[in-house]
């Protein structure tokens, strides 16, 4: 049983431990949903939340949980939510994921913040 952010943060990095690539999502309590993605040393966690974005005081506390280097940049994206189809075919509401993005390297021991350009984004495969 997960008791603290700190502990699911924990439990999210032991589940990318097996091997070089992948990723893992938990949903929170308010809709908040959390994305750990891992390419080899680069990582990401992605924040994300339908309609508002996370809070300064959310994407704070889980780069403390989750251990984001100092001086990693927050970026924010939109990514449109793929509709529900109705039981009469027709599409449902289209919706916003609002997210943050952490991206960084553990490479050669520390982990290190890495710069994203702007305007590059990367749509979640979740």
């Amino acid at each position: 049983m997960v008791t603290s952010l700190k502990d699911l943060a924990q439990e999210m990095r032991r589940e990318l431990a097996s091997g070089p690539f992948g990723y893992t999502r938990r949903m929170l309590s308010g809709g908040l949903v959390l994305f750990l993605f891992r390419n080899g040393a680069h990582w990401r966690l992605t924040l994300r939340r339908l309609r508002v974005y996370p809070s300064e005081n959310e994407v704070a506390i889980c780069c403390r949980a989750f251990a984001v280097p100092a001086g990693t940049e927050p970026a924010r994206r939109e990514v449109d939510a793929v509709p529900a189809v109705t039981a009469g075919g027709r599409g449902g509401n289209f919706f916003v994921w609002h997210c943050i993005d952490l991206i960084w390297s553990e490479a050669e021991g520390a982990p290190q913040p890495v710069q994203t350009e702007a305007g590059s984004e990367e749509r979640l495969h979740a």
